[in-house]
């Protein structure tokens, strides 16, 4: 995942505006914090690959920015005066974890990081481990991994953060 950053994301559709969240995503996104796509569809590998201008917007985002007998399916949307078709509309999972996501827009990834000037940038990413093991017994040999293709030293515990969920269900 990536979020662009700051109280400035206007994102404006015509006369209307709104100050949405924007966050880059895959579609493995989907298997991690289940959204319900009400219309159209949700980004897909295609758009990854092919850094495509497109968006998913959150309900109370198409409120914003739509109204309510238009249908903003292959209509275009601004975000930073970047120009977005919109592909589909969701409503927010019962896994939001507090986080009020229908007031957001998720692109491609790939596409915000060409976008808005932040190549090879990731802010968090996602790891599901195999039922067989323990998440705190692989939790540390990850960050030691990345660690070492990013050159971080070693004994830097603040450079690569993590949040282990299973704690948290224990």
């Amino acid at each position: 995942r990536l979020q662009l950053g700051g109280g400035e994301n206007m994102v404006r559709n015509g006369t209307k505006t709104g100050d949405l969240s924007v966050r880059g995503e895959t579609p493995d996104f989907l298997k991690i914090d289940p959204i319900e796509v009400k219309e159209g569809r949700f980004i897909n590998q295609l758009d990854i690959k092919d850094k495509r201008k497109v968006a998913v917007l959150g309900e109370r985002a198409q409120e914003l920015l739509f109204d309510k007998e238009e249908d903003p399916i292959g209509q275009y949307i601004q975000v930073k005066g970047a120009f977005f078709r919109v592909v589909g509309v969701f409503k927010s999972g019962s896994r939001n974890r507090g986080q009020d996501q229908d007031q957001t827009i998720i692109i491609p990834i790939t596409t915000l990081q060409q976008s808005f000037n932040m190549p090879n940038r990731i802010g968090w990413m996602v790891c599901t481990i195999d039922p067989q093991y323990q998440v705190s017994d692989i939790e540390q040999k990850i960050k030691d991994v990345l660690k070492g293709r990013h050159k971080v030293a070693p004994n830097d515990d603040l450079a690569i953060g993590s949040f282990n969920l299973q704690k948290e269900f224990d």
